[in-house]
């Protein structure tokens, strides 16, 4: 499923293709888009569903998969207690590194907007609230939107 978009990463993105081919793969319906896990030495997990309806998106879906992994998000996660908020600072770290990261596509069949620094920016200067820096590490997102109203567990909205 994922082939064809590992090929096309091998001409441009050989580095995070090699990293990924690496990985065992496992198509699921379990999670709503894409996850990776070590367990059984490194496994990305994809949802089909979420991968046909984002195909113009798919390669910068599977760098977004590979930065996870080489921030090392998944031991870090564990050490904060893997709440939603490290889930949307890590995204936030992370997206704005990867070249044409889409700002929304299809999860679960419906449109969603995707955690981006232009997506939550735009939203709080709309609410006249201080914005975030792009380029920054996870940290800074998770103490900025814990700043700005954003618990742990996800509730609350940083706007």
């Amino acid at each position: 499923m994922i082939e064809n978009a590992l090929l096309k990463m091998l001409e441009g993105d050989r580095f995070y293709a090699d990293l990924l081919m690496r990985l065992r793969r496992v198509y699921t319906n379990k999670i709503p888009t894409a996850a990776v896990s070590l367990e059984a030495g490194g496994t990305l997990y994809i949802n089909p569903e979420f991968w046909e309806a984002n195909a113009g998106s798919q390669v910068q879906f599977l760098i977004h998969e590979s930065l996870h992994l080489l921030f090392d998000h998944i031991g870090r996660a564990k050490e904060s207690g893997g709440t939603p908020l490290f889930n949307v600072a890590a995204d936030l770290a992370i997206n704005c590194m990867i070249r044409g990261f889409p700002n929304s596509g299809i999860v679960q069949g419906k449109q969603a907007v995707f955690a981006t620094v232009e997506n939550y920016n735009q939203a709080l200067a709309a609410a006249g609230k201080p914005t975030m820096e792009p380029n920054r590490a996870y940290e800074y997102y998770y103490e900025f939107l814990k700043e700005h109203g954003q618990s742990d567990d996800g509730s609350g909205q940083p706007m």
